[in-house]
């Protein structure tokens, strides 16, 4: 009988786990390719998201620098910020000075409420875009929101702009998820990557895995059609 309460308890005891993904998108406008990724996993009761700006060229100016990314999530789950994020991923720096205004997790702010980028109900971003608020800091309190794309995400490559504290490459956020709660890539969608400081700039959607399946179908179905042609 011990022995059975000690394995109940080791079981009770585990963490959730979830799936493991990455979600990317890129888009060519303006003579500039932005390329974003979000590698996202479930560590324990939290879902990490580690925001790459993926770029092959450097940003020119703050309208190429990664500033949102947005999702939504069935069953709407409550989800809170954990105050010790964001974080610079590693190999990433600070590729002009933060002004010393405070850390990161006072710069970047999250949202669990409908109007956001493509009427999204979770975002997480370094600029209001009228959805988040002074209040929505990662780090708790009232924290008025900076100007410009201070603390966008500049890709790999570099940034040519002269004025804004940026992030280089990528950081890494945690939020706290419903106890219990196992995270899956089939229980996310409407995922975009925001560039700019307002939703009117250049936002790039994600195609939602059957949207891509129907496409791959379709193009089977037109090598098809023209192999009997050629027939």
């Amino acid at each position: 009988m011990k022995c059975i309460k000690l394995l109940l308890w080791s079981a009770l005891a585990i963490p959730a786990m979830g799936q493991a993904f990455v979600i990317s998108g890129t888009l060519s406008q303006g003579g500039y390719t932005y390329s974003a990724q979000a590698d996202i996993s479930q560590i324990g009761n939290q879902m990490q998201i580690v925001l790459t700006n993926t770029a092959n060229v450097a940003a020119p100016h703050n309208g190429q620098l990664l500033c949102g990314f947005f999702w939504d999530m069935s069953g709407s789950p409550t989800m809170t910020p954990d105050a010790s994020y964001p974080v610079m991923t590693d190999g990433s720096d600070g590729y002009l000075p933060v002004d010393g205004s405070g850390a990161l997790s006072e710069e970047w702010y999250f949202k669990n409420q409908s109007g956001g980028a493509n009427n999204a109900h979770y975002g997480i971003g370094s600029v209001g875009y009228g959805f988040f608020g002074a209040n929505d800091a990662f780090a708790g309190g009232h924290h008025p929101l900076g100007g410009g794309g201070d603390y966008g995400i500049a890709p790999d490559a570099g940034f040519d702009g002269t004025f804004s504290p940026v992030v280089h490459n990528s950081l890494t956020f945690r939020l706290n998820l419903p106890q219990n709660y196992t995270l899956s890539q089939t229980s996310m969608s409407n995922f975009s990557f925001q560039y700019g400081t307002a939703f009117n700039e250049t936002n790039v959607p994600v195609p939602e895995p059957a949207s891509i399946a129907a496409l791959g179908l379709g193009a089977v179905a037109l090598l098809k059609r023209r192999f009997k042609t050629r027939k």
